[in-house]
């Protein structure tokens, strides 16, 4: 078992993270080397991830 056994990592609007802590065996050494892994990885590949319109504010109308 490694540390990604431990953690979900869960798209949530195209814009953000939420890290779930399975079974509450993770440490935070290990949710942090995880995080420093999974962000190395997407600096070097970046992911075009869908945007959810609805999270985002209103465009300013014109008169």
């Amino acid at each position: 078992m490694n540390n990604y056994d431990e953690l979900r990592v869960i798209e949530c609007s195209g814009t953000a993270y939420e890290i779930d802590f399975q079974y509450g065996k993770t440490s935070k050494g290990n949710i942090h080397k995880a995080l420093d892994i999974l962000i190395s990885g997407l600096q070097q590949n970046p992911l075009k991830l869908p945007v959810n319109r609805r999270c985002l504010p209103p465009y300013p109308r014109l008169p």
